[in-house]
């Protein structure tokens, strides 16, 4: 057995725990599931891994980053869940702009807005025709609809000639 195949059959060891059962003499089951975060490690992967363990020992170079960085960890003894280490989420050199309060409270009112016009959109789409007058004569008297007013989205009259940006990734109508 190959030196990475010896630290994945103790990895798979070692993450084997105890745990408590919910049963009223607690009894103890015995769990095998990987570490969340090596979840690559089980079922089939394994050989992945040891291929690319046996590329790393040669050359550390010839594989990404992240296995470099993973392997060398696991060859430094880091117990399992401790060895991977997610990348960064925010790209390397770019600084977050600090907002100031207000711009943060009209970003907070602008998607507001945007949810607001969502909902009122839907709520026309599917109660519209219920306002609809089909009467000439106005014989047919029919209660409001709250669904349909404004107020109800936080919207008053000064809002009606505002326009509002629906950003892409807001999804509310994407089930029609």
């Amino acid at each position: 057995m190959t030196q990475w195949g010896k630290l994945a059959s103790a990895s798979r060891l070692l993450r084997r725990t105890f745990v408590q059962a919910n049963s009223p003499h607690h009894a103890r089951a015995f769990s095998s599931s990987p570490h969340p975060s090596e979840s690559f490690l089980s079922g089939t992967n394994n050989v992945y891994v040891e291929e690319m363990y046996k590329t790393w020992s040669k050359d550390p170079t010839s594989v990404h980053k992240s296995w470099d960085v993973y392997f060398r960890q696991v060859d430094q003894g880091a117990v399992p869940g401790e060895a991977f280490i997610p990348p960064p989420t925010v790209q390397s050199g770019v600084t977050p702009v600090a907002r100031s309060a207000a711009a943060a409270v009209n970003a907070s009112t602008d998607i507001n807005h945007a949810l607001g016009l969502s909902y009122l959109i839907r709520a026309y789409q599917s109660r519209g025709h219920e306002v609809a007058k089909l009467d000439p004569l106005g014989l047919d008297v029919r209660p409001s609809l709250p669904e349909l007013d404004i107020s109800m989205y936080g919207f008053t009259e000064a809002d009606l000639d505002k326009t509002i940006s629906i950003p892409k990734n807001l999804y509310v109508l994407s089930n029609l």
